[in-house]
């Protein structure tokens, strides 16, 4: 869905199709590792069911065809393309990095060990298994708290205190 690179942690991914025959992966977007993605494919024997989709102007459209969206990073800002999963309904795999572990809770997304395959492997099963209520748990949260009018309030709510606060001074 964006630019991707080193950090994003998208060799994972590959290594998971490598002991799990059942998944295969669609990477939308483009970026500078690709090359070595594809090299990693190729070793491990699962280029069949790898397939880079290259940059599309509307990719949150193609959310909703797929079983889970995942996000393997490294390190990451807060994820609009996280919050337009879950906004889509798609159930998300993470990695238990604090900018993803600070938004959401872990009956409302799949989380895993960064670098630990079958702890990847064993969330993306267990995000398939229990695509339903993840996906419930993890909209609410976004309707509750991610939302334009939610976030358009609190700022208006913090502008206030800090107002009143310059006031009182």
């Amino acid at each position: 869905m964006a630019k991707y690179d080193a950090r994003k942690g998208l060799e994972q991914i590959i290594k998971v199709l490598a002991i799990n025959p059942n998944l295969a992966f669609v990477l939308i977007g483009d970026g500078t590792e690709k090359e070595n993605l594809l090299e990693l494919a190729k070793q491990l024997n699962v280029s069949e069911r790898l397939f880079f989709a290259g940059f599309r102007k509307q990719s949150t459209d193609y959310l909703p065809y797929f079983d889970i969206y995942l996000a393997p990073s490294r390190s990451e800002g807060v994820s609009l393309a996280l919050l337009e999963a879950v906004a889509s309904k798609t159930p998300v795999v993470c990695s238990d990095i604090i900018s993803f572990t600070e938004l959401f809770e872990k009956d409302e997304l799949s989380f895993f060990e960064l670098d630990n395959i079958e702890s990847l492997n064993n969330a993306i099963e267990f995000s398939l298994a229990n695509s339903n209520e993840l996906v419930k748990k993890a909209f609410g949260k976004y309707m509750n708290n991610f939302t334009e009018t939610f976030m358009a309030q609190n700022y208006l709510k913090l502008y206030h205190q800090l107002i009143d606060k310059n006031i009182s001074n």
